[in-house]
């Protein structure tokens, strides 16, 4: 047991395993934390995939960063601030990350 128990921690802390699972009875609080934990790190992921969605950053690099920097100067900016391709960069990279995290 002593050599899985790093990967039990890791996989209580992501989300994947109860983090009481030891004990044979549970107590209401224990259940409580088993089934809103998970809901809190699934909250946390969608709340990242927004942010990063509504500041074009998609971690590739590149476009991103050069719209996002004519985004926060106002002075040299002569159209209106757009992201290009938020489909193909985000919401299906976003939908199919979720989806893995979900099946997992």
């Amino acid at each position: 047991m002593t050599v899985l128990k790093p990967y039990l921690i890791t996989l209580s802390l992501v989300g994947w395993k109860r983090l009481f699972s030891q004990s044979v009875k549970q107590n209401y609080f224990q259940k409580a934390i088993n089934i809103f934990y998970p809901l809190f790190i699934i909250s946390i992921l969608i709340m990242l995939y927004i942010l990063s969605a509504y500041t074009c950053k998609n971690g590739v690099g590149g476009d991103s960063y050069e719209y996002l920097h004519d985004f926060v100067n106002i002075s040299n900016r002569t159209q209106p601030f757009h992201c290009q391709h938020m489909l193909s960069l985000f919401f299906i990279p976003y939908f199919l990350h979720l989806l893995a995290y979900l099946y997992a």
